[in-house]
């Protein structure tokens, strides 16, 4: 497909998280949006793909993506943020592990801290508006990659958490870095989810096509039909990608 995706099981990727003492490693989370960002000629387009080079594994985020993927004879491994963030604040087999978060301020870390108020949870600061590059942008990398975690989820939306995780691994020689998008906002209870029987049938985007028109009407009617065309044409998924 063009994309070098995870292989491997929930607890594969949960166990090369866990070992990162030796190596900074990020993961992103590509979803229908991210795959036709990537094929812009366009500022994020570069910066997205920059950050998507630099990254150390890719899990799908998108159940329509793996859906699309199919009518290649594709089976991607599909790990939504939602539940992986979800899974790694839960689950006992973390409980050791200090989870920083970064993108939900200070007010929605709180809420975080409160319904899990026996996890190791370490509050990063970044500006609610900062540009790429910018001095701000400079300034919360060189906090965040001093903070204390061990996991760091990075909530700044693409590509700004992309060029995030990929300055922090010039900063950082240990720990992993989640780019997962509203993944925490999702755990807090400011963006709902599909109910469950939703996801297992694999129409959450529907769910939240309806919730956020606005917003995701363009990913959905537009891109997702964007990005059948190329598979059924025959087209990798980063084919026709503009150069560096």
């Amino acid at each position: 497909m063009g994309i070098d995706f995870f292989e491997g099981t929930q607890d594969d990727l949960r166990r090369v998280l866990l070992d990162s003492s030796d190596r900074f490693r990020f993961v992103v989370t590509p979803n229908v949006d991210h795959v036709n960002i990537l094929r812009e000629d366009s500022i994020r387009g570069r910066q997205l793909r920059d950050g998507y080079d630099g990254a150390d594994i890719v899990v799908c985020d998108s159940r329509v993506l793996e859906l699309l993927a199919r009518v290649r004879s594709i089976r991607l491994f599909t790990y939504p943020g939602a539940d992986l963030v979800k899974d790694l604040v839960e689950d006992p087999a973390f409980a050791h592990v200090t989870i920083g978060v970064i993108g939900i301020g200070r007010e929605g870390f709180d809420i975080l801290r409160q319904r899990h108020p026996a996890r190791p949870l370490r509050f990063v600061a970044s500006p609610s508006h900062m540009d790429i590059g910018s001095p701000e942008f400079h300034a919360a990398t060189e906090q965040a990659a001093t903070a204390d975690w061990d996991i760091l989820i990075i909530g700044l939306g693409a590509p700004k958490q992309e060029q995030f995780a990929l300055a922090l691994k010039q900063k950082r020689s240990s720990g992993a870095a989640i780019c997962a998008g509203a993944a925490v906002d999702f755990l807090i209870g400011r963006q709902k989810r599909a109910p469950e029987i939703m996801r297992r049938l694999r129409i959450e985007w529907l769910f939240r096509l309806v919730n956020e028109p606005g917003r995701l009407w363009r990913r959905y009617i537009l891109g997702a039909p964007k990005l059948l065309f190329l598979l059924v044409s025959g087209q990798d998924l980063t084919d026709g990608r503009p150069p560096k």
